[in-house]
């Protein structure tokens, strides 16, 4: 698929970050989004070119450990996003778009579901996938998607892993718990207490996870007390 570049494709920028670019557009008839990461001016070139072309494979690792479970991902009651394509040379991967998805943070924001609902679905979602050996490694209420049926899908595994360690999934809900409360600090008691209520109830054998998720609060509590 030669294109010099995204714009070129047609593709519109949605948003812009510190190391990426987010597009949307059209690719083989269907309406994506494209996550282009790009090199940093401030590094040095030649360190910048190391890091630019070996970096590819890390921060995209789900796409090849994981592009082939995702369609039995649904079928475990997890949705996810389907990956359209990967473009190694440039860095872009183009990844189905969810039709007026809206981010679980926005949501939020605007209270148009109950919090307690709200925190069950994503209680079922994280649950399901520790239950099935996954860490996503950056539960966030932004890597979380509503669709106008109230479907919810989880994105961004770049940080995942494959994992049935009680820490590995504690440490998922100890970010998710720290995201939460940093970002919605009104509503965060009832939310997760609802996410933990939910975990539990589909993912029994999770219920090892939350003494060490106690031990992980405590280490950083510690932490922010010494600065």
């Amino acid at each position: 698929m030669p294109y010099e570049s995204m714009s070129e494709l047609g593709f519109q920028v949605v948003k812009q970050g510190a190391e990426a670019k987010l597009w949307s557009g059209t690719l083989f008839g269907m309406k994506c989004l494209a996550k282009e990461r790009f090199p940093k001016k401030y590094r040095h070139p030649e360190l910048d070119e190391i890091f630019f072309h070996s970096i590819p494979l890390q921060i995209f690792n789900y796409s090849f450990q994981t592009i082939g479970d995702m369609q039995a991902l649904s079928k475990k009651g997890i949705l996810a996003p389907a990956v359209l394509f990967l473009d190694l040379e440039r860095n872009v991967l183009f990844l189905e778009e969810i039709p007026e998805a809206r981010t679980m943070s926005s949501v939020i924001e605007t209270r148009t579901a109950s919090v307690s609902d709200l925190g069950s679905s994503v209680g079922e979602i994280v649950g399901l996938l520790h239950r099935h050996g996954i860490i996503h490694g950056d539960l966030t209420t932004s890597n979380l998607l509503l669709d106008p049926d109230q479907r919810l899908y989880i994105i961004d595994f770049g940080l995942s892993e494959a994992s049935t360690a009680p820490m590995e999934r504690a440490v998922d809900l100890y970010v998710l718990e720290r995201a939460v409360t940093s970002a919605h600090p009104g509503i965060s008691q009832d939310f997760l207490k609802a996410v933990f209520a939910r975990y539990k109830e589909v993912f029994p054998g999770g219920e090892s996870t939350f003494p060490v998720l106690r031990e992980v609060r405590s280490r950083g509590r510690k932490r922010d007390m010494v600065g």
